[in-house]
């Protein structure tokens, strides 16, 4: 791995680090001949500022301030001390900018008296930091600048300190004596708290005792508070170790006992201070004062510290990242002649850093032979042009072996054009000189190809198109560099194209095949794609080659073969041709499923008359209407063909029953018979529908067409508008079918509706026990028909939808007859009512039971609402939701003919219900099969283990009721008690007092 060069950027507002100033150490990083990324060390100007804001021996007006160009501007990098200002928000124009800074940033470097940004005058030395392209100027105002430097300034003010110190002793002891007034005493003492307070650094005044084996506090300023985080008055007094537990650990105290013991002052650099109050980095200067007492001064510098370290980690980083990359830096100080090379441009040179004389002189003699004279020229010509350079040449070493590296440098210049410092990058590209010779051979066949080329990396990533390539999709390599081809993709391609070619590619590194692709201008278009893998001497995919031709011309023309080979010219219906083969595959998945088809064969009544008196464009329109109506009669998977003429064909799919295709046929009917209105004329016709079964009808297309069609004609007979099965058994099932259901419209406007029930009465109840429920049943009683079977036009209403006016009527009327009873004070406690699957879908359930309860004044438990075990399993978790809303409205629930569904025991204990009804299926034949009064008997056993009430139907026998009553079933209901019969006979029943069962029949057995 290898870098091409290391550059830093300029500081600057960083969004993702939520806008800090920053800058990066950036370098492109190859490994052999591929460039595979660049790494960027970020550095934070948080993390230097507080070095630049440390004042150490700058005194009290002492600032060290920073800028750098900003076009025809100069802006501040830090924070000023005399001008508000985040930094890098404080800006002045280049002609307005102070001296000390306007010298700086012309590269120059030097020191003198003048003004500052604020106007003051100033002591200032000034330079230019080449690595920032900054300039630093440091000042202190004049006026304070006594000394030079920061030790013998500090020891002044101490020893001033000191003086005034013991001035104030002096005058305090001896004032009556000298006769000093209090007034001069008490100025003294003024004047020495406000130095002593005004101090931005700790300090602290101790007093020796005995021979310095502890020291007491004196006195402590306000910074020395904020700094230990202890108050004056918490400490004077004390012994040292006990005022400031950390002082033994951090060496301060033995530095209070060797300066009382020789005198003079100690500095303690940068030493660890902690207590339970404080975990502080300080600095601590020492000072035996005239009087023997110790004065001790410090500053927390933690802050300073802290940014020193981090500072170290990023410059260790850089290091560390410098040696993994294999990438060096130099600089060369053109004023000294100083050349300072990274540990990393040692390693690529093979040199000792402690042998090397750092000299630009050293460097050229480390350089081949051959190339020194070429490489100095670069260099000399790049100080002439002020211009960066770049150079590659050899090393040779000692064993012979040759490495090729590249040099990348540039120079920085002060304003009158002297040359500062240079500085650069040295990198080992010997892998890469080898690859650029291969590569130059494949470029050249890469641009004179003429078909379209497009190379990835091995991450896919678009690296290389050649010119073919932008003329066929528009796109050129600035555009689409970096990216992946997919985004070429029109979404048409099928998935499964798209994984066999990854396969092939990894398994067997070739792949071609068909493309739909999106070239620049939207537009879609196919591709006869060849893509093929290339791999390194490991195996390791590096790059893929894909050549690609448009194919559009070729796919449009065998689309229009094809459509006009499978499909209707004037309607888009599927052609004869194409229903044959349609038909013969649904034949197969019908055969493979198990399920019916069928095939409705339909010719227009009248259209002949229609087509000769109008005319074959009118006749045209006409059969395209007919084409789009039979399309929304039927499903996507069904089968619609026109088969010439007014003949058409449609194939159902996927049946059940062969009942069901009378459904579609009854709205295919309807649907054509409808008026057309084409081009003003309102013209009408009707179809004549014949239709086969499979595979009673026939088990192939051949037989199944002519049966429909020989239907059809059997249609045409009958009067036409109609339809006709082949078989007269399925003629006769649709006809009443279709009767039925406009009869049950009529049943519904006519009130032909009537409700019976039928009594559950308490297992091993008395005989003259009024039952303690009843069962509300449906019954029909047709004018012409008599009495016709719930189970005959139940499932027609469901599939019509009057289920759900017919079930609110249902509800009505028996909560209607059992108030009615409730208010004679007679009857059962409970009326219960089934519901369809319909209802118990509707929203609006629960809204209308609640209705008809307060309408006929229903009490909790009162009603009883039944459903099937298919009907609560259809949806569970939207029939729990339904139900739990039920029971909060005082209905009983129930789970009526238990065992003959496929419930979920999961679900049903999840259901909100409180009553199992025992199907009759099981009661029938418990005298006699013991499966059933198997199954019976572990029913009530899991409902009882449940906490529900079981209530067997079909209760025929007395043997029958024994077994339940002795399995613990808990209600009765069956012939054996009652037979369903009108409210009137049971109103009449309980007036007169008679039993509930005294008009039951005998059974048969």
């Amino acid at each position: 791995m290898t870098f091409l060069h290391v550059d830093l950027t300029h500081f600057a507002p960083y969004q993702p680090s939520r806008g800090e100033i920053a800058a990066f150490a950036v370098a492109p990083v190859i490994d052999g001949d591929r460039l595979i990324g660049a790494l960027a060390l970020q550095i934070n100007l948080a993390t230097i500022a507080p070095v630049v804001a440390d004042r150490t021996g700058l005194g009290s007006t002492g600032e060290t301030v920073l800028a750098l160009r900003d076009g025809e501007a100069v802006r501040f990098s830090m924070p000023l001390a005399k001008q508000a200002g985040e930094p890098f928000s404080v800006t002045v124009s280049s002609t307005d900018v102070a001296v000390p800074m306007h010298h700086a940033l012309a590269g120059e470097q030097g020191f003198g008296i003048a003004r500052d940004y604020a106007g003051t005058e100033v002591a200032a030395s000034w330079q230019y930091l080449p690595a920032l392209d900054w300039g630093m100027v440091v000042k202190i105002d004049a006026a304070e600048a006594l000394e030079p430097f920061q030790r013998r300034q500090r020891n002044t003010v101490l020893a001033f300190a000191a003086f005034v110190l013991l001035s104030a002793l002096a005058a305090l002891g001896l004032g009556r004596r000298f006769l000093r007034s209090e007034s001069i005493i008490a100025a003294q003492e003024a004047r020495y708290r406000a130095m002593f307070g005004s101090m931005t650094d700790g300090v602290a005044l101790y007093r020796p005792v005995g021979d310095g084996e502890e020291f007491v506090v004196l006195d402590l300023n306000p910074a020395g508070e904020r700094i230990s985080g202890m108050s004056r008055d918490e400490v004077l007094g004390r012994s040292s170790r006990e005022a400031f537990p950390g002082l033994e650990a951090a060496g301060i105290f033995a530095a209070f006992r060797r300066v009382h013991r020789g005198g003079g002052s100690e500095t303690v650099n940068l030493t660890a201070y902690r207590d339970e109050r404080v975990d502080l980095w300080v600095e601590n200067d020492v000072i035996r004062l005239p009087g023997g007492e110790i004065l001790s001064v410090f500053k927390d510098i933690t802050a300073r510290k802290q940014a020193e370290d981090a500072l170290g980690r990023s410059l260790a980083d850089l290091r560390e990242a410098q040696r993994i990359a294999r990438l060096g830096n130099w600089t060369l100080d053109l004023r000294s002649g100083r050349l300072e090379w990274s540990d990393e441009v040692f390693r690529i040179f093979e040199l000792d850093p402690t042998r090397f004389p750092a000299s630009y002189e050293a460097f050229l003699a480390a350089i081949h032979p051959e190339d020194r004279a070429s490489v100095d020229r670069a260099y000399r010509e790049s100080l002439e042009t002020r211009q960066p350079y770049e150079i590659s040449h050899r090393l040779r070493f000692p064993d012979g072996r040759i490495k090729h590296v590249h040099e990348h440098g540039e120079s920085l210049f002060a304003e009158d054009g002297t040359p500062l410092v240079s500085r650069g990058t040295v990198q080992d590209i010997t892998e890469l000189r080898r690859a650029e010779e291969a590569l130059q051979l494949y470029a050249n066949i890469f641009e004179h190809s003429g078909e379209a080329i497009m190379v990835t990396d091995h991450d896919n990533r678009i690296i290389a198109v050649n010119p073919a390539f932008t003329r066929q999709t528009g796109y050129s390599l600035e555009e689409i560099g970096g990216a992946n081809p997919n985004m070429l993709s029109s979404g048409r391609t099928p998935r499964e194209t798209y994984q066999s070619m990854w396969s092939a590619l990894n398994d067997g590194g070739y792949w071609q095949g068909e493309l739909w692709d999106r070239n620049r201008n939207g537009s879609v278009y196919p591709k006869w794609a060849a893509i093929s893998a290339i791999r390194d001497a490991g195996g390791a995919i590096t790059h893929y080659i894909a050549s690609f031709t448009d194919i559009s011309e070729r796919k449009a023309a065998e689309a229009r073969i094809e459509h006009l080979a499978h499909h209707d010219s004037l309607t888009g219906l599927f052609n004869r041709y194409n229903l044959e083969i349609r038909l013969s595959q649904a034949l197969s998945s019908a055969r493979r499923e198990g399920n019916e088809l069928a095939v409705m064969f339909i010719d227009l009544d009248r259209f002949k008359v229609i087509n000769d008196t109008l005319g074959h464009h009118i006749g045209d329109l006409l059969l395209v209407e007919v084409a789009q109506r039979l399309q929304h009669c039927v499903r996507e998977s069904d089968i619609v063909a026109r088969l010439g003429g007014d003949e058409f064909v449609v194939v159902l799919t996927g049946l059940d029953n062969p009942e069901d295709a009378s459904s579609a046929g009854a709205k295919i009917l309807h649907a054509l018979s409808q008026p057309y209105d084409i081009e003003g004329d309102r013209l009408h016709t009707s179809p004549s529908i014949g239709i086969s079964v499979y595979p009673g009808d026939g088990r192939d297309a051949s037989t199944l067409m002519k049966n429909a069609d020989t239907a059809m004609y059997h249609a045409k007979e009958q009067g036409r508008n109609n339809m006709q099965y082949f078989t007269a058994a399925l003629n006769a099932a649709a006809g009443e079918r279709m009767s039925l259901e406009r009869e049950l419209r009529l049943a519904t406007e006519q009130e032909q509706f009537e409700l019976h029930y039928q009594p559950q009465v308490a297992t091993g109840a008395p005989p003259d026990a009024r039952p303690c429920a009843v069962e509300a049943l449906l019954r029909w009683h047709h004018p012409q028909r008599g009495q016709i079977s719930p189970a005959r036009f139940i499932p027609i209403a469901e599939e019509t939808g009057l289920i759900e006016t017919i079930g609110a009527w249902v509800l009505d009327e028996a909560c209607r007859s059992f108030a009615q009873w409730k208010a004679a004070g007679i009857g059962p406690r409970r009326v219960a009512v089934n519901l369809s699957a319909h209802q118990l879908r509707s929203p609006a359930l629960v809204e209308r039971v609640e209705a008809v309860m307060r309408r006929h004044g229903l009490a909790d438990g009162e009603l009883e609402l039944e459903i099937t075990e298919s009907v609560a399993m259809d949806d569970p978790a939207a029939a729990i939701e339904k139900l739990q809303a039920l029971r909060r409205l005082g209905v009983t629930l129930a789970i009526d003919d238990f065992g003959t569904g496929y419930s979920s025991l999961a679900y049903l204990k999840r259901l909100p219900i409180q009553i199992l009804k025992l199907d009759r299926e099981f009661v029938r034949d418990i005298e006699t099969d013991p499966n059933d009064a198997a199954i019976s008997a572990a029913t009530l056993t899991l409902a009882h283990s449940l906490g529900l009430e079981v209530v067997a139907e079909g209760v025929e026998t007395a043997a029958q009721r024994d077994f339940l009553a002795a399995h613990g079933c808990d209600k009765l209901q069956g012939y054996l008690f009652g037979r369903p019969q009108p409210a009137e006979h049971w109103l009449e029943i309980w007036q007169g007092g008679n039993q509930p069962g005294a008009e039951r029949p005998r059974h048969p057995a």
